[in-house]
């Protein structure tokens, strides 16, 4: 009983494993085997491939089964086949009865009677697939199914499986038929388990499911074991990643680490900075002297890293290559022993190996991720080494600099300007140079090639690879802004003290004025023969002023720069020297220059005088250029006895012609014979072509005279002539005439220099005057049309209210006046057409100026369309109107604006009325004696009306000017006024009004 129990337990224990597995399966990413992964125990995949079949036949299934048993598998069925199949008959009715009373609801399954089970299409799902199989007898056709697993996501559901066609099985499927269920799964052994066990199964699975203790059982258990042993993973995380990452903990990186920790150890000894002692250097040779040192250290740094890039390289080759010699797996002894059998390996043992092989590729794997950051430390460690060594280079060079010189470190040169003394280098140039120098050891540090940036390893990165800047990490150092700022203070102070020893220098300025006050260009356009003795004055002067040089002192030391006089005591001596060797030089150079140019110009002019022109264009050209050079005779033998006088002037000053300038000297003197030689040829030339070139000349001429009669003719006919051709057309073929004549004109002014540099008379050209007169006529007539045609366009298709009929009657009779113009000049179709079209519009003129009135409203537009016999609209076009005939209607349109303007008018005198009264006060007075009577009166002066006014508004007619308001809105009420008889003595218009005497004596 104990060791059964021992057994429940641990079956049980190993079910939950399986099924934590499944879980932790479930929340990862597993990577599967490839597809062509043999089967455990050497069961290929292929043996379940049919190739579209969803199911097998019956000799596959035999087939399948005798494979498995041979491979030690217990088959598609039990190992006796005769009592399987006798006990199948017998259990088989038992199966079909209780296969209808059991109850699929535990596993949320429908359930499927198993009449409709028969017909293998209608199988679906795993549990459908068991029915079929239970109740199909041997005559069944269909011999196994395929299936998948079913996408549950993190629900275990091991038993729900899905029927699908063989193409679509995965590498983990599940294969049934008759005899049970076949479970393949790469990497394990096939599993067979019958129907009715696989059957009894799904139920008690289905329904411990229901149970909350099961239900939840997974998940309960997955927390408690992540509550024990969350801090204890931690603990392992931590440990394996100090181990995995710990480079002197692994055998790989250790030696080479410490051989890189060599090199930057080297590269800290390295000589940055050498300053030879006792020795002065000028800012230019110090700097070229620290370059080589810079150098030199460069070299070694690139040493050094080649050296550490070797050892990188050597560790990534070895990690590298024993990577892909685990992945790619033991080779097979092929060598045979004395028998001549191949060695074997028992199974645990190639597992053993196997076990220790994948051990060995994930830790080989696992250094070769670690390749990029031993990468990145032999970087930081070589940046490091080199940070160090620029400060400490530079303390040393502060603390030289510091110290006591008996000689100058730098050179700085006295040299003069106008007023002051100058100093070489400026305090500026040392401070720029002193900058460069520390800017060039940031620069050679940074120059050195960084591992990290190396291409060789840049496989081993996936990203940009981003490290530490060392320019800047040494630019933001405390101590190197320290060291920079006393430099700067050590150079300042000692630049002080130098320019006050400079003070003696100042008693040589007359000597620096002297030769800064000398002008060369002065000297040099002066005529030197005549002022000859002055220059022999000034140059004794320069010779005193040399015994004065001789007696300047020359060094001294101030602080870190020894002061050099000896370069202005020879820059002084030079500046005498040069005054008076340039005035000698001077004129040699003048007549050097000269001669040069003067022959120069003689060889080019021969030049031009020596072509042989062919065509007419060609020979044009160089009888221009002939007459040009005739011209300029002259002025070039005046040039060559210049040149002759300036060598005269040379020798009498003792100044040596170089040989050079003598040869060119002669060949100017013989240039001269051999021009005027060249000049008579081109004479000759001229004289012997003009004839023939006048005779091509005169033929273009005619070609010219051709070309304008075709013109004239296409002008004179065709599309250019036609009243009904398109505007548009004809404006295009006459702007290709233009071109084609403006050519003509060029090639008319040509032709014409052509002939008077030929001495020929000049060609009328009157064809091309008749063709451009004609040419402008037909332009000026077709393009007014199409101007015309244009405006006519505009105004019909725009509305009629934004037309103005006074502008377009102005338009119409200026166009009148043009028309007629040009009919009475062309008297052609062309122009009568233009002509017709504006009388016809001329004649519109007067119903477009009546409509275009502004007085016509609305009541005056509806009699205009009852008369045009159109229904009334507010918005129209003048082609509208054209279309109802409004000019059939002239004298009605005539009429109704008359009208129009003379209501307007009224209007207008009855508002100035209104606006009037409006603002007249009134006052009651008795009527003299009377007590009964009141007369209405004016306070202030009534206003004044025509006779005609007031005629015109009591006298107007309701029914003839509806449009008027009624009298009673005017006046008062009839009712409580009594106009007295007009006889009395009042104004008509203010018609005394009679009151009945009122309860009061207000009004």
């Amino acid at each position: 009983m104990e060791g059964g129990r021992s057994r429940t337990m641990r079956r049980r224990k190993e079910e939950e494993d399986i099924n934590m597995l499944a879980v932790a399966e479930r929340l990862q990413t597993a990577n599967r085997r490839d597809e062509g992964q043999m089967l455990s125990n050497g069961v290929a995949p292929e043996l379940f491939d049919l190739k579209g079949m969803k199911t097998m036949t019956k000799q596959y299934e035999e087939e399948l089964d005798v494979l498995l048993r041979a491979r030690g598998h217990p088959g598609m069925k039990v190992v006796d086949m005769n009592t399987l199949s006798e006990k199948r008959k017998s259990e088989k009715n038992t199966r079909t009865t209780l296969l209808r009373q059991r109850s699929f609801e535990a596993r949320g399954s429908e359930i499927h009677s198993v009449d409709t089970l028969h017909a293998s299409a209608s199988v679906k799902t795993g549990t459908q697939a068991v029915q079929f199989f239970a109740t199909a007898d041997e005559s069944e056709e269909t011999k196994v199914m395929f299936l998948n697993r079913c996408d549950t996501g993190l629900d275990f559901r091991p038993y729900d499986l899905v029927v699908i066609p063989r193409e679509e099985i995965k590498s983990e499927h599940f294969t049934i038929s008759a005899s049970g269920v076949v479970h393949i799964n790469p990497g394990v052994p096939a599993q067979f388990t019958p129907l009715s066990e696989w059957w009894r199964a799904s139920s008690i699975f289905s329904t411990l499911r229901t149970i909350p203790f099961f239900k939840n059982y997974l998940v309960s258990k997955t927390r408690l074991l992540w509550f024990e042993n969350v801090r204890y993973r931690k603990y392992c995380q931590i440990r394996r990643r100090l181990v995995s990452r710990l480079f002197l903990a692994k055998k790989a990186f250790f030696s080479i680490l410490m051989e890189i920790n060599r090199q930057t150890v080297d590269v800290r000894n390295v000589k940055f900075i050498q300053v030879k002692d006792k020795t002065t250097y000028s800012i230019d040779d110090f700097a070229e002297s620290q370059t080589g040192v810079r150098s030199q250290a460069t070299k070694v740094f690139e040493s050094i890293c080649d050296k550490v890039q070797t050892l990188l390289e050597k560790v990534c080759e070895d990690v590298s290559s024993r990577v892909r010699q685990l992945e790619l797996g033991p080779k097979e002894d092929e060598a045979a022993n004395s028998n001549g059998k191949v060695r074997s390996k028992s199974m645990q043992q190639e597992k053993q190996e196997a076990i220790a092989r994948q051990r060995a590729l994930a830790l080989a794997r696992q250094e070769v991720g670690l390749l990029t950051n031993f990468i990145r430390l032999a970087d930081y460690m070589m940046v490091e080494s080199l940070m160090t060594l620029t400060v400490e280079s530079t303390e040393d060079f502060l603390g030289m600099l510091q110290s006591t010189h008996k000689v100058g470190v730098y050179s700085i040169t006295l040299s003069m300007a106008r007023g002051r003394i100058l100093y070489s280098p400026e305090l500026s140039d040392i401070q720029a140079m002193m900058e460069i120098f520390l800017d060039a050891l940031l620069n050679c540090v940074q120059s050195v090639p960084r591992l990290l940036y190396m291409s060789v390893f840049k496989p081993h990165f996936d990203d940009k690879v981003i490290g530490p800047n060392l320019m800047d990490m040494i630019k933001t150092s405390t101590v190197w802004k320290q060291i920079c700022r006393e430099i700067d203070e050590v150079i300042l102070r000692d630049f002080n003290d130098m320019v006050t020893y400079s003070e003696f220098a100042k008693a040589y300025f007359p000597i620096f004025e002297y030769a800064a006050d000398y002008d060369h260009d002065s000297f040099k356009n002066q005529d030197h023969l005549q002022n000859s003795r002055s220059i022999k004055l000034e140059m004794l002067k320069l010779r005193g002023w040399g015994e004065d040089l001789d007696r300047m002192k020359l060094q001294n030391v101030s602080g870190i720069f020894q002061v050099d006089s000896k370069t202005l005591k020879h820059f002084l001596v030079n500046e005498k020297d040069r005054v008076l060797e340039d005035m000698k030089s001077v004129v040699l150079e003048a007549a050097k220059e000269s001669c040069a140019k003067v022959l120069s110009d003689f060889q080019q002019k021969i030049k031009m005088l020596s072509k042989k022109p062919t065509s007419l264009k060609d020979f044009a050209s160089y009888v221009e250029t002939k007459n040009a050079i005739t011209n300029e005779l002259k002025v070039l033998m005046t040039s060559s006895q210049t040149v002759d006088e300036m060598y005269k002037v040379l020798v009498q000053f003792d100044v040596k012609i170089p040989s050079a300038q003598m040869v060119l000297l002669d060949d100017l003197h013989g240039i001269n014979s051999q021009f005027q030689m060249h000049l008579d040829g081109a004479e000759t030339e001229v004289s012997g072509k003009i004839s023939q070139m006048s005779s091509t000349l005169k033929s273009q001429i005619n070609k010219l005279d051709d070309q304008l009669m075709n013109i004239m003719a296409s002008l004179g006919s065709g599309i250019v002539l036609d009243p009904e051709a398109d505007c548009k057309d004809v404006l295009e073929f006459l702007a290709e005439q233009k071109v084609v004549i403006d050519d003509i004109k060029l090639d008319a002014e040509t032709y014409s220099h052509y002939q008077k540099l030929f001495g020929l008379p000049q060609h009328e050209y009157g064809n091309l005057v008749t063709a451009s007169d004609m040419f402008d006529k037909k332009q000026e007539v077709w393009k007014t049309i199409n101007d015309w045609e244009d405006n006519v366009f505009d105004w019909q298709s725009q509305s009629w209210f934004s037309l103005k009929p006074d502008d377009m009657d102005k338009e119409i009779q200026a166009m009148t006046k043009l028309a007629t113009k040009l009919h009475k000049r062309d008297n052609d179709q062309v122009s009568e057409r233009l002509k017709q079209s504006v009388m016809r519009w001329k004649g519109f003129t007067a119903v477009l100026v009546a409509l275009g009135n502004p007085a016509l409203k609305e009541r005056h537009w509806r009699k205009i369309f009852e008369a045009m016999e159109v229904p009334y609209q507010q918005d129209f076009t003048l082609m509208d109107l054209i279309q109802w005939n409004v000019f059939m209607i002239k004298d009605t349109v005539e009429e109704v604006s008359g009208v129009a303007s003379g209501e307007m008018a009224l209007e207008l005198q009855l508002q100035k009325i209104e606006t009037a009264w409006s603002e007249l006060k009134f006052q009651v007075k008795g009527y003299r004696d009377t007590k009964d009577v009141f007369v209405l009166g004016v306070a202030s002066s009534p206003p004044t009306f025509s006779s005609s006014s007031l005629l015109l508004f009591f006298s107007f007619s309701p029914a003839r000017m509806p449009f008027l308001p009624p009298p009673s809105s005017l006046l008062p009420p009839p009712s409580s006024l009594h106009l007295f008889p007009s006889s009395l003595p009042f104004p008509p218009l203010l018609s005394l009004f009679c009151l009945p005497r009122p309860s009061s004596a207000s009004f």
